[in-house]
């Protein structure tokens, strides 16, 4: 920053939880992340998680678009509201059939061979609903009235991953070192076969990066240990980068 220039202070949205977004990565590099985290980047659609049992509300799954697309997904309210160990959560999160495969291989923004649940959806329903079964695309209204039946019959559904936590109860986590909100997100979140929480690591990442490719990971995610979260506004301490062939 030039001398004398003044401080740019991002708008963060103070209208309340139903308002927020998920938050965007920045664009530095992750040389330039201080004190990083590293999670593998899933390929997937992104949302916010509102688990909201204490207001009876239905469970929420948000896109950046401020759609809910928790109807294209009837098992996954259930399945949240069963994992949730608090009655009101925020959860930021990706819409994935990667952890649900018998190998969770598909490597993110690459092309990869179709699953036989994808073939099943092209052969059903066309190529653009078996992207939206994978969970690599938001559905129109043409495909979702179609895709919920479909997984009845294909293996490998659509699960979420949690990667961060926003709100635990009247508590608002958004100023809290994202390390120490990963640390309440196992005691609030319980796993189960469709609710996952991600994986992640400190650097050096050693043998976890030849796992996570071998895995079919094709990017991996930087986060600053000590970031917050500005909902809808760009992370300059969140970054992103691809995985080293070798």
């Amino acid at each position: 920053m030039v001398a004398g220039s003044p401080r740019i202070i991002p708008f963060v949205d103070t209208s309340g939880p139903d308002a927020w977004r998920p938050q965007p990565f920045g664009s530095d590099r992750p040389k330039r992340i201080r004190d990083a985290i590293v999670e593998p980047l899933w390929a997937g659609y992104r949302v916010l998680a509102f688990v909201e049992r204490d207001r009876g509300r239905p469970v929420r799954l948000v896109d950046p678009d401020g759609a809910d697309l928790a109807e294209l997904y009837p098992y996954l309210p259930g399945a949240l509201a069963g994992a949730a160990a608090a009655d009101r959560l925020v959860l930021d999160g990706y819409l994935t059939d990667q952890a649900t495969r018998g190998s969770i291989g598909v490597s993110s923004g690459a092309l990869a061979a179709p699953t036989a649940r994808e073939i099943t959806a092209q052969f059903f329903l066309g190529s653009g609903a078996a992207d939206v079964v994978a969970g690599r695309a938001k559905p129109d209204e043409q495909v979702r009235r179609s895709v919920d039946p479909l997984l009845a019959r294909v293996e490998g559904a659509v699960a979420f991953i949690a990667v961060d936590l926003l709100l635990v109860d009247d508590d608002v986590l958004l100023d809290v070192p994202l390390l120490e909100r990963k640390r309440v997100l196992e005691s609030v979140l319980a796993e189960a076969e469709v609710v996952r929480r991600t994986p992640f690591v400190r650097e050096p990442l050693g043998s976890f990066l030849a796992s996570w490719r071998a895995q079919g990971f094709g990017a991996l995610a930087y986060k600053s240990a000590n970031s917050r979260y500005t909902p809808g506004i760009p992370n300059r301490a969140w970054a992103t980068a691809s995985i080293p062939r070798r």
